[in-house]
């Protein structure tokens, strides 16, 4: 009696019947009552669509694999729009926490550096040379990407290292680290500093009052090969440590009998 209302007259007499050219399928059913074809003769979608039986069969398929989803083929954005975003995020899963990530890239960066520096054999990093060359200044990651940095065939990652041994504001054991480095970068790959670089790393060699980034310069100096010219201008300012006074030698004192015999042939 309920339902008397929504009862229609129609010379539909079986399932398929009424499907045919419906919009929506209400109800309840055993498994297997609707077929595929049912489903193919309904109304098309509002975007002028219809499920093929190929589509239907394709879901079926792709129901048993992860991350597998068929759609009606379209090329409408208006239809695709709200569809890949829900797909890419249900395929990619929970984002990774700020010290997930943190822990990740510090674990790269240790076998970068080891694949740099031949602990592991057999591999080329210079296609990660943008993601060592970003760590540089990392407070817990910097003195591991510089050891790796100063292995990196490429006039960037020179660049780099000079430009941070020349940084004031880094502390003087990661400018030291980067020196050292430098200097394996020139001897390995040839000098290709710019000349501003280069007078900037000449005068702070003069001016640094610290030992350890003094002597890590050093060598990167060394490395410049200077000409005769300026050779000579560096022996002539060169001013040599003068040598202590050692201590003053004692007067021998002569025996009496030598001072005697000695007197005797005087006279």
């Amino acid at each position: 009696e309920s339902k008397k209302r929504y009862v229609q007259k129609t010379s539909a007499r079986t399932l398929a019947d009424v499907m045919h050219g419906a919009d929506v399928l209400l109800g309840c059913s055993a498994a297997g009552a609707v077929t595929a074809e049912m489903v193919v003769s309904m109304a098309p979608l509002p975007t002028g669509q219809r499920q093929p039986e190929k589509v239907l069969r394709a879901q079926r398929l792709a129901s048993t694999y992860r991350n597998v989803t068929v759609t009606p083929g379209t090329l409408d954005p208006d239809v695709l729009k709200p569809l890949l975003p829900a797909r890419i995020a249900a395929a990619q899963g929970a984002l990774l926490t700020e010290q997930e990530r943190r822990a990740m890239t510090g674990e790269a960066v240790v076998w970068l550096k080891r694949m740099a520096t031949g602990e592991v054999p057999g591999y080329d990093v210079a296609p990660a040379e943008d993601a060592i060359l970003k760590v540089l200044r990392n407070e817990e990651l910097g003195t591991v990407a510089l050891q790796a940095a100063g292995r990196l065939p490429s006039r960037t990652a020179q660049r780099e290292l000079a430009t941070l041994t020349l940084d004031e504001k880094s502390p003087a054991p990661i400018r030291s680290l980067a020196a050292t480095e430098l200097n394996r970068s020139i001897q390995k790959f040839g000098l290709v500093l710019p000349r501003p670089q280069v007078k900037g790393l000449e005068a702070l060699f003069q001016q640094t009052d610290e030992a350890g980034l003094k002597g890590a310069l050093a060598p990167v100096i060394g490395s410049f090969r200077p000409d005769a010219v300026r050779t000579g201008e560096r022996l002539k300012a060169f001013v040599p440590a003068a040598p202590e006074a050692g201590p003053k030698p004692k007067d021998k004192e002569m025996p009496k009998e030598k001072d005697e015999k000695k007197e005797e042939k005087e006279k």
